[in-house]
């Protein structure tokens, strides 16, 4: 066993969990792994979890303990790779969205399921993991939340790309269960929510082929046409159902950031750098998603920068260098949340979003 003092860094996800595992002296990384969000057989999306939580009477805690089940899972598969003592590990960081926060912390997320939907904490919360039934040896931190849905997983992403430091436009687009979006500059950042649902997740599809490459591909061949509609007999290997989910879902997120790029009347030139993340984000290919509409076609592939585990990556930033997170108040007095849904052009531009142009 490795003697020494330990960090976790963990990106508490809807789908999975993932961790990292630091040396808090050298600040090397000594091991990276997932595990499934044990909460998932209580519904496929956030959603449906609040729904659980809040309607159930032992909702809440029920999936905290489905939780806290897999994050020590987690904790002992990084010890057992990195060959170290699980009770040394003396710091936890883990980001999450709002709904994650609600359910590991504890708190009643009663006004995140009704109007207006604002989360019933935002701060950030430091406990002993031990209290919490987590079986390390030290304090878990949880990163802030911004508003509503969007949570500290985004404000990890803005903590590792720096936009907040930047003069010029850039855009976050964290796509998977819960998509979340950021853009802005070192003024001011607009930050929003859309529930893609589980099928930018790919458990949906029922070959496990990649969603946006087969559409695309049956787009080219005119399999599909513009309104999503398959072909009598086409053999596919996926539904006309798959087809409408990520329909849904990519209209959903070009809904959003057409509504925040009109709020800083910016045009698409103005976006000097895309950053693409989430569970699902990093294995897109670039030119599939923009033949179906989900990345706007007028970003150069030069702007566009993959960012494998913003979110985890903005937590080992924490973790390991404590001046990132004297950052984040600044980067929480100058984000802005848009509402989605209130905004009075959002039905008409998911609607017309719809179409794989």
């Amino acid at each position: 066993m490795k003697k020494g003092i330990f960090g976790a860094a963990l990106d508490i996800g809807t789908t999975e969990i993932k961790g990292s595992l630091l040396n808090m002296k050298s600040k090397k990384e000594l091991a990276l792994g997932s595990v499934p969000n044990e909460q998932r057989g209580f519904g496929p999306d956030v959603i449906t979890r609040l729904q659980f939580a809040t309607t159930q009477k032992e909702g809440l805690k029920e999936l905290n303990k489905r939780t806290i089940s897999a994050i020590n899972k987690l904790l002992d598969k990084l010890a057992k790779k990195a060959s170290v003592n699980k009770k040394d590990i003396k710091r936890i960081v883990a980001v999450g969205n709002s709904v994650m926060y609600h359910i590991v912390l504890m708190v009643k997320p009663d006004l995140l399921a009704q109007a207006p939907f604002m989360p019933a904490e935002t701060k950030m919360q430091e406990k002993n993991a031990g209290e919490m039934g987590i079986s390390a040896g030290g304090t878990f931190k949880f990163l802030p939340n911004i508003s509503g849905f969007v949570g500290s997983d985004t404000l990890a992403a803005i903590l590792v790309t720096e936009i907040h430091k930047k003069t010029r436009h850039s855009l976050i687009i964290d796509i998977g269960t819960n998509g979340e979006i950021a853009l802005g500059s070192k003024d001011k950042i607009l930050v929003a929510s859309c529930a893609c649902g589980p099928a930018f997740e790919g458990r949906h599809i029922r070959t496990g082929s990649r969603a946006i490459d087969l559409i695309a591909v049956l787009l080219s061949k005119g399999a599909i046409d513009k309104t999503g509609r398959l072909a009598a007999g086409e053999k596919a290997h996926l539904t006309q159902q798959d087809v409408r989910g990520i329909q849904v879902a990519k209209a959903a997120l070009r809904a959003g950031v057409e509504i925040l790029m009109s709020k800083l009347a910016l045009d698409i030139k103005d976006i000097r750098r895309l950053y693409i993340t989430g569970r699902f984000g990093t294995s897109i290919n670039i030119r599939n998603a923009k033949n179906i509409g989900l990345i706007p076609s007028g970003i150069p592939d030069k702007r566009i920068v993959f960012l494998e585990d913003g979110a985890l990556s903005g937590a080992k930033k924490v973790l390991s260098k404590p001046k990132a997170e004297k950052e984040i108040s600044g980067i929480l007095s100058i984000c802005e949340h848009v509402e989605l849904h209130k905004d009075k052009d959002f039905q008409d531009i998911f609607a017309a979003s719809m179409s794989f142009q």
